[in-house]
């Protein structure tokens, strides 16, 4: 076991803007992104969770998968925790399932 010393730092803000971290310096990101719609988040002129545009919504996470990608060292993991979102049939006419989990995989392509 290495006696190496670590940093950590752990930083809340708009994952959409990671304009502060240098290139391929973090090892691992953990993160929850808003689950669209489905949920109510704080009043804030910029929360992701308020875009009610499905493809806008995919398009701003976009933003963070690309600052993710380029301050991830090689070989570095994006852990992210996401379900799918589930609109109710009250409000929609029927049951729908919106794949929240596949998009978010395809954008990261």
């Amino acid at each position: 076991m290495s006696n190496e010393k670590t940093r950590h730092r752990l930083v809340q803000g708009d994952a959409r803007d990671l304009s502060f971290i240098a290139d391929e310096t973090v090892h691992l990101i953990v993160t929850s992104p808003p689950y669209w719609i489905l949920k109510r988040y704080r009043e804030h002129p910029n929360q992701m969770g308020h875009i009610e545009d499905y493809d806008m919504f995919i398009e701003e996470l976009s933003r963070v998968w690309r600052h993710c990608y380029r301050i991830l060292v090689s070989g570095g993991r994006l852990v992210c925790v996401v379900g799918d979102v589930c609109l109710s049939r009250r409000k929609h006419g029927r049951h729908v399932v919106v794949p929240l989990h596949a998009d978010i995989a395809v954008s990261c392509r």
